[in-house]
């Protein structure tokens, strides 16, 4: 089933949609069979685009207040998505599969061509042991997380509060808090750094020589090793 407009829905199947905002233009599908998919739309959505495919069973995800940009939501079986409120989002693609779970804290700030996926798409074994090799793993964005264009975050990563993380990187880890990674894998370049939303050449004062001129948010913190 396709749904065309966000607002209040349920089918036969035990898929719900619950959202009491105001309808908006949407791309969200439950795939033929899937039961029991519940999605919580739980603030105000100004997004370009919404797109959410549920391809399995029994996934959940909660949506808070969406700033802007694209987000491509994808779910298998078991699978949960969590986005806190107040995330300002150029373009991003969020898969999870296999029981798996994408949490993305409050006040995050990502461009464009994010990638965040849980696993590979294919299964990969060893053919001696026919063991699994590449198992799908949680990823977890901690709040105030900036991350630049063309990030690709891939299972098991955990990215702490306040950090940010390089145009074009691929993190394939844990990176600490209030830092500053990038590269592929990415590497911690600088710590102890804090990041504000405050535009260079929109928001006065136009020169920003020291944090004397903004107003710190609560995400001021020295990084602590891991």
């Amino acid at each position: 089933m396709k749904i065309e407009i966000a607002s209040n829905y349920e089918d036969d199947h035990l898929n719900k949609i619950n959202y009491d905002g105001s309808p908006f233009k949407c791309d969200i599908e439950f795939h033929n069979g899937a039961t029991n998919n519940i999605i919580n739309i739980n603030g105000e959505i100004t997004v370009s685009q919404l797109k959410i495919h549920c391809l399995c069973n029994n996934a959940l995800i909660n949506i808070g207040k969406v700033i802007k940009g694209k987000l491509n939501i994808q779910t298998g079986e078991d699978c949960k998505i969590t986005i806190k409120d107040n995330l300002a989002c150029g373009s991003a693609k969020l898969f999870a599969a296999e029981g798996c779970s994408i949490y993305i804290g409050e006040d995050c700030m990502f461009a464009t061509g994010i990638n965040i996926k849980t696993h590979d798409h294919h299964p990969i074994f060893d053919v001696l042991t026919e063991e699994r090799l590449n198992i799908s793993r949680d990823i977890i964005i901690e709040d105030h997380v900036w991350f630049c264009e063309n990030v690709y975050i891939t299972k098991g990563s955990i990215i702490k509060s306040g950090s940010i993380i390089g145009y074009g990187s691929f993190v394939s880890g844990c990176i600490p808090n209030n830092c500053i990674a990038a590269g592929v894998p990415a590497k911690i370049i600088k710590k102890n750094i804090a990041w504000e939303p405050a535009l260079l050449n929109w928001d006065k004062p136009y020169y920003k020589p020291n944090a004397k001129c903004i107003n710190k948010s609560k995400f001021w913190s020295i990084t602590k090793d891991i």
